[in-house]
């Protein structure tokens, strides 16, 4: 009975100890690099749907969303149809990703990029941003 009673008071002791620290006052270390945002990699073939806001737009046929799951230079977005969407804009928009060379970037109106991982959209559904005056 004598050993319960020992085992009893040494494992108080230690969670009395746990629970205040054990009497040190160590400050929690400080990170050592910034905490990463977390950015979805699109891979060529896959089906998606995105919600983002339009922040680049090149024309009729192609806009950059940029949303804290994208990359951080935005996701550039083509239509074979034409779409009026304009920066700052929430989109919703659906498509197949797919790598695009400089040629067929420029059929869509793009140009600066050599080679790009892009999304084919199918459907883009835009919110408008309500102007001041309505």
């Amino acid at each position: 009975m004598r050993r319960v009673y020992a085992v009893a008071a040494c494992a108080l002791a230690l969670m009395s100890s746990a629970c205040t620290g054990g009497g040190h006052d160590d400050p929690a270390p400080a990170p050592t690099t910034p905490p990463s945002r977390p950015v979805q990699r699109l891979r060529p073939g896959t089906h998606v749907e995105v919600t983002a806001v339009v922040s680049r737009v090149y024309g009729t046929h192609a806009f950059v969303v940029e949303d804290a799951d994208l990359p951080p230079t935005g996701q550039l977005v083509v239509s074979d149809a034409p779409v009026t969407v304009l920066a700052p804009e929430l989109v919703t928009l659906s498509g197949l990703v797919e790598q695009l060379d400089q040629a067929a970037l420029r059929r869509y109106g793009v140009g600066d990029s050599a080679l790009a991982v892009v999304v084919v959209a199918s459907a883009v559904r835009d919110y408008p941003a309500e102007s001041p005056t309505s």
